[in-house]
């Protein structure tokens, strides 16, 4: 072959280089038994790299050549383990140079070595040498084989040359794993590793130099010097597994790369199976990532399937799990699997924006729910009527009037959900009874019953689906109040008020019911207990977060009423949950702060994403909700409410101020009254007259959206 050829032509060039002196070096060949030559080479170039960032490495003819600008090399380098590297160079514990030159010496495949540096040359070779001179016995004949360097005088005055007659496969190999040189413009990572889906997967580099290599890993990573170094090994070839571990998941985590992220949840969905190492879903915590992912879902899943998943570790799935399983699937709604554990299916599943099982089937209740064929009241037999009639009397006489809302009937055709008896809707507070449920008395109470448990449980506000806690508490005090009815009925103490007399035209009524005419029938009023206590919480609000949040729940309410999704779906479409929108919507006195949850929205990324959802310019969004208390937020001591901004507000304040900027006009108009709030120069009044530049903002942004 060309390249071996020249390699042989290279190794009988060796130029004489006069009388040098020689030093044994006492180490055996046999060290370090499991580095290659690759390896070697990769050292020299690594320490290279150290001296001079633009260390130049090339092979030709049959030698490779290292050359760097660096001050050369002194004396430590003829020590074991002498080092002055930095924790941003490559080296670390002054062995590399040394075992690299070992290693090449050794190698019967690779021709001279030679190191050429300030004001002295070398080159490295294994010979029988006593370095003791005889003064200490040998063990046999024969002196022991070790490392000899040869020392001649040179006349280089800056930086280092390193050549080494060897195959070009050899060089090759060696050069390939080092991303200085196989990446133009390779910039090491400083804070944490880099993600690389490019050549061969599982590779570990350490400031670009190739450390070591894992088969199970679906992509290459390049950990940064001062994070990772310093858990090598000491023949740098492998970095502790457990810091290991957290180096990867920290950079998966905190990767917003669509390629990374695309490449992860492909695998995922394809039921691929994921190394734990890599199994990162579940501490994906910064907001751009979450958006990252929920791009990544619409370009994973095809436009228009509806998708859920379930947790079976979690939720053992049962003959109802099944049930609604399939009840979806008929409906077109499919289930998303995974070979990943339960949690971090769960996290790739909330990441990716797929709904559990449970929230699917009451999306689709409702979904259909429009689709779904009312039977009018008058259109029912006499007898379903009476069921009807005496089923929701005997609840009202028993729970009182407002223990159960409205009560409609569906047909066959209707098909609202995945129980056939009857359903509860909480977003509309309609109980649902099945036409044929109404032809057996006990089947209607007993369903009236069951729906309305449902129905308490939601207005308890505690859990209300099917063997929950709060469904069955709500079922047994439902029970026990319906049985101590059934004693007052005997006795004739209770009456029945029936609501449909035609149902009861030549029918006897039951013990201790009569009739009443449908006006006597006091309508039931439920009273909106989210519009009361926003309604308190505005009037406590400074004035800025007050003006905010009525400008946005106007805007949500005609966003909502074009696209018909509620406010839980359209914060999910931007990777936040309802808590960021109630704290802007629905805002609390300076001060606040919630036990556990948000209490204030600082961060940029998410006001952004709330103030494009809605149309607002993000910059007023911001002010208006951190101004009034940007002063004093979280800071203890004596209160002064004129001073500087904490650091922590300063880089969502420029980001803010920069949008205002673009925006131009009279938003940029407040631009400078906005900045010297930020540095305490504006005198704080408690009348508020103070925070006036945020206050046109507000006043503009309502006109504009006039």
């Amino acid at each position: 072959m060309k390249d071996e050829a020249e390699f042989m032509s290279a190794t009988q060039k060796s130029a004489p280089r006069g009388e040098g002196i020689s030093m044994p070096f006492p180490i055996s060949p046999d060290y370090v038994k499991k580095w290659t030559t690759s390896r070697a080479i990769v050292e020299l170039i690594a320490n290279a790299f150290d001296e001079d960032s633009e260390a130049a490495v090339s092979w030709a003819e049959g030698v490779l050549t290292i050359e760097d600008r660096g001050p050369g090399i002194a004396q430590d380098a003829f020590v074991l383990g002498a080092s002055s590297k930095t924790s941003q160079q490559i080296g670390q514990f002054g062995e590399g140079k040394k075992l690299a030159a070992l290693v090449l010496a050794r190698d019967p495949e690779i021709g001279e070595i030679w190191f050429e540096t300030v004001g002295y040359t070398f080159t490295p070779s294994i010979e029988n040498r006593s370095p003791l001179d005889g003064l200490v016995p040998m063990r046999g004949d024969k002196a022991a084989a070790t490392l000899v360097y040869t020392l001649y005088p040179g006349e280089r005055t800056i930086g280092t040359k390193i050549t080494i007659q060897c195959p070009k496969r050899v060089a090759d190999d060696a050069i390939a794993r080092v991303l200085h040189l196989t990446q133009p413009g390779y910039i090491p990572p400083l804070e944490q590793a880099r993600v690389m889906l490019d050549g061969p997967p599982g590779r570990i580099f350490i400031g670009g130099i190739l450390v070591s290599t894992d088969p199970r890993l679906s992509a290459s990573y390049d950990l940064p010097l001062g994070l990772a170094k310093g858990d090598q090994n000491r023949d740098r070839t492998i970095v502790d597994g457990r810091a290991l571990d957290l180096y990867l998941s920290q950079a998966l985590a905190g990767c917003s790369d669509p390629h990374v992220i695309d490449h992860f949840v492909t695998l995922a969905i394809a039921r691929k199976s994921i190394t734990p190492q890599e199994q990162y879903f579940g501490r994906v915590s910064d907001y751009n990532v979450k958006l990252a992912f929920l791009d990544a879902a619409r370009r994973a899943f095809p436009a228009g399937v509806r998708l859920y998943y379930t947790d079976e570790n979690a939720n053992v799935e049962g003959s109802d799990g099944m049930e609604e399983g399939a009840w979806l699937m008929d409906q077109g709604v499919f289930m998303v699997e995974t070979e990943l554990p339960p949690y971090q299916h769960r996290s790739l599943m909330e990441l990716l924006g797929v709904e559990r099982r449970r929230t699917a089937v009451k999306t689709e209740i409702r979904r259909q729910a429009s689709k779904t064929a009312w039977v009018p009241v008058r259109s029912l037999a006499a007898a379903q009527l009476q069921n009807l009639d005496y089923a929701v009397a005997l609840y009202r006489a028993a729970l009182g009037r407002e223990s159960i809302g409205k009560v409609r009937v569906y047909s066959e055709s209707g098909d609202i959900g995945c129980r056939t008896e009857g359903t509860y809707d909480s977003g509309t507070d309609v109980i649902g009874l099945h036409h044929a449920t109404l032809t057996d008395r006990q089947a209607t109470i007993a369903t009236l019953v069951h729906e309305a448990a449902h129905r308490k449980a939601y207005f308890e506000q505690s859990t209300h689906s099917d063997r929950s806690t709060g469904f069955e508490r709500a079922l047994e005090e439902i029970g026990a109040k319906l049985l101590c009815l059934c004693m007052t009925l005997a006795d004739g103490k209770l009456v029945l008020e029936l609501t449909d007399p035609t149902a009861w035209e030549g029918t006897t009524l039951p013990p201790g019911a009569r009739l009443i005419a449908p006006k006597d029938r006091t309508p039931v009023v439920k009273p909106n207990r989210k519009a009361i206590e926003r309604s308190k919480l505005l009037q406590a609000a400074p004035e800025p977060r007050r003006l905010l949040a009525e400008l946005l729940h106007t805007r949500m309410d005609q966003y909502q009423a074009k696209t018909g999704l509620s406010v839980t779906r359209l914060m999910a479409g931007i990777a936040l949950k309802p808590n960021y929108w109630n704290v802007l919507d629905s805002p609390h006195p300076v001060g606040w702060r919630r036990a556990q949850g948000v209490s204030c929205v600082i961060d940029y990324d998410k006001i952004t994403a709330i103030a494009g959802l809605v149309a607002l310019n993000p910059g007023v969004v911001w002010l208006a909700h951190m101004a009034p208390e940007a002063p004093t937020y979280n800071r203890r001591g004596p209160e002064n409410k004129t001073r500087p901004w904490s650091i922590v507000l300063q880089e969502p304040l420029a980001r803010a101020l920069a949008d205002l900027d673009r925006a131009g006009g009279v938003y940029a108009e407040q631009i400078p009254l906005l900045r010297a709030m930020a540095d305490g120069q504006t005198p704080y009044d408690a009348e508020g007259a103070w925070l006036q530049p945020v206050l046109a903002l507000l006043y503009a942004e309502a006109q504009r959206l006039r």
